[in-house]
């Protein structure tokens, strides 16, 4: 009865380990598809919104990044050197859906442009920490000061200004939850404008043509 539970137990784990990669092949290939016809509607994307996007992306991380201590930089970095190169070699005039081996730039960019307001929030993150931070110390110091204080004046003074940081710290944070709002909302309309595109485009597609991308899409 033992040996027939091992023998039983063997013939699992190998069917278990025969089958495995075949589902782990399929994922990866269903991944790659959908990569595919991503790539696919970011290149047919007009020149003229896809120039706006890279210098409204650009324009972004100027302007909102980043804390010295936001472990992410590097990242940010890369991404503005990759829109930065885009609009050096005019990879936004590219509207053409097909392509081999090498992805294009403009479908490179185009797509990282989609993880700039989410690294810019987790920047926010950091310096919103940092900032409750330095209050904190601040609040614990003030306190401390105060505790030494005789005068009332002096004192009416440092609850005043704990007062005013703590304000400072509320604006803040319902700055962020505006931003955060707003961007989904943003990321929300942009993947439904850029499915329609690619659908009208597709569309617009003769009968052999629309065989063909079929392919593409699925290869």
């Amino acid at each position: 009865m033992l040996m027939k539970s091992c023998i039983q137990v063997i013939i699992s784990l190998f069917i278990l380990c025969m089958t495995t990669p075949g589902f782990t092949d399929e994922a990866k290939v269903k991944e790659k598809q959908i990569i595919r016809t991503q790539n696919m509607k970011f290149l047919l994307i007009t020149p003229e919104k896809s120039l706006a996007m890279i210098e409204s992306g650009i324009g972004k991380i100027n302007q909102n990044c980043c804390v010295e201590n936001f472990d992410k930089k590097d990242e940010i970095i890369e991404i503005k050197n990759i829109l930065e190169n885009c609009l050096s070699a005019k990879c936004y005039e590219n509207i053409m859906p097909v392509y081999f081996k090498k992805i294009p730039l403009k479908a490179i960019a185009m797509r990282k442009l989609n993880l700039i307001d989410n690294l810019i929030l987790e920047n926010e993150n950091v310096e919103f920490s940092n900032i409750s931070l330095k209050a904190k110390k601040t609040e614990e110091l003030i306190l401390k000061n105060s505790l030494a204080q005789t005068s009332i004046k002096e004192l009416k003074l440092s609850l005043k200004k704990m007062s005013t940081d703590n304000d400072k710290l509320r604006k803040k944070v319902d700055t962020m939850i505006v931003k955060y709002m707003k961007t989904i909302e943003e990321l929300k309309k942009d993947n439904k404008k850029l499915n329609n595109k690619f659908d009208i485009a597709y569309e617009m597609h003769t009968a052999p043509r629309k065989k063909k991308l079929d392919k593409l899409l699925s290869e």
